[in-house]
């Protein structure tokens, strides 16, 4: 699917994928980038390596299938050998945050403020049209710093693994879908290897923090506040739904717990949680003319003594409440929905589905109340109904943000 927006000036995309003992999929993903429709790209590989130790096995290999078959690419492809024992991290920063953003600041120090960054991962496709579409919806809107692309995990072998992250995509389909619901500025899901961002926005965010996981999670919450992020784009990124064990949590270490870790740690919200953030949200746009617009919510009760100062500081409305949100954000949103579950018990994954679906329009999915008594070959069909669901939504935000 070609994407088309007008166009004006990308000077250049580059791509940037960092790799620890990838060599089982590092090769596939780099051929895989042969098929971009878009020409005009770098792609910089960083191969790290985060002890004092001799290089992995892997990393050796992924190094010599480099300088093998580099040849066989059809863009130009940089490398950042990181077993170099002076390119490895100090003991009390390794981790994936600090790889992401040395990774930024070698590509930072060859680009041009017209750079276009796509942030990328080493077991990770794109369809075809993905660079091409990125380089067209930048260039038609200058306002735009970044976006958090779609994205649909490949399904691991193990049918545990698969049932496992079928769950948890699940799961962050509702909490977006719901967000947008709501009209939660904060509705993007972050992923690292579905994220783009101008140079000059990714900066001005102050890069990836460093980190031992969720550097995308802050990174993101950043680049909300210091300009504009949007979420559709009519193509979509394929991450490998795999587990891994290099973050101590993500994707791949959730997918090597126990189910009843995903079931305290990312439960399926009550819709009256939801409700009761969106009640917030209208409360912000009210607080300029209504000084007690904040009243009914004891969670914002230390906002109202900072009122007048916020008064002082943001002259209009707009801007106060821009203030609201950069103080709630994606981070603490989250943290009250948690504080928010003894009041409002989270229901059981098909049922919030359910109820979600409805409200925006769409009929329940037959089939058992219980998730766990679904098939995955059922599961599947779930999932690209909810695909489906938060393609619209985000549209919808797109046109709405």
């Amino acid at each position: 699917m070609i994407c088309r927006f007008a166009r004006r000036c990308i000077n250049v995309i580059q791509l940037g994928i960092p790799a620890f003992d990838e060599a089982q999929t590092l090769p596939a993903t780099l051929l895989d980038l042969n098929r971009q429709t878009e020409r005009n790209f770098t792609v910089w590989v960083f191969i790290n390596q985060p002890d004092l130790g001799p290089p992995s096995h892997s990393n050796r290999e992924s190094l010599a299938w480099i300088a093998e078959n580099r040849i066989h690419l059809n863009y130009r492809l940089e490398v950042l050998d990181g077993t170099a024992l002076d390119l490895r991290p100090p003991a009390k920063k390794a981790g994936i945050g600090w790889v992401r953003n040395t990774l930024w600041q070698w590509i930072g120090d060859s680009a041009t403020d017209s750079a276009l960054w796509v942030s990328g991962d080493a077991d990770t496709f794109y369809d075809p049209d993905y660079l091409k579409c990125l380089r067209q919806r930048f260039a038609a809107d200058d306002r735009l710093g970044a976006m958090a692309c779609p994205f649909y995990h490949r399904l691991d072998p193990d049918p545990e693994t698969a049932r496992a992250l079928v769950r948890y995509e699940l799961f962050l389909r509702y909490y977006q879908c719901f967000l947008i619901w709501i009209g939660c500025p904060h509705a993007l899901t972050a992923l690292g290897s579905a994220m783009a961002f101008r140079s000059k926005a990714y900066q001005k965010a102050g890069g990836f923090p460093v980190r031992n996981a969720a550097e995308d999670f802050y990174l993101l919450q950043n680049l909300i506040k210091t300009g504009r992020v949007e979420g559709y784009l009519p193509v979509t990124v394929f991450p490998a739904g795999r587990i891994s064990n290099r973050v101590p949590f993500g994707t791949g270490a959730l997918l090597s717990e126990d189910k009843s870790v995903q079931d305290t740690r990312f439960p399926f919200y009550a819709p009256a949680a939801f409700d009761e953030i969106g009640a917030m949200i209208q409360a912000f746009s009210a607080w300029y003319d209504q000084p007690d617009a904040l009243n009914p919510f004891p969670a914002l009760a230390e906002w109202q003594p900072l009122r007048e100062k916020w008064l002082a500081q943001h002259k209009t409305k707009e801007r106060l409440l821009r203030a609201c949100h950069e103080r709630f954000d994606g981070l603490r949103l989250l943290q009250h929905l948690r504080a928010s579950k003894e009041r409002f018990p989270p229901l059981e994954p098909i049922v919030a589905l359910n109820h979600l679906a409805q409200a925006l329009g769409h009929g329940p999915q037959s089939g058992p109340a219980n998730i766990d008594d679904w098939t995955l070959a059922d599961l599947e069909p779930l999932r690209q109904t909810w695909f489906q669901i938060e393609t619209e939504m985000r549209l919808i935000h797109h046109h709405t943000s």
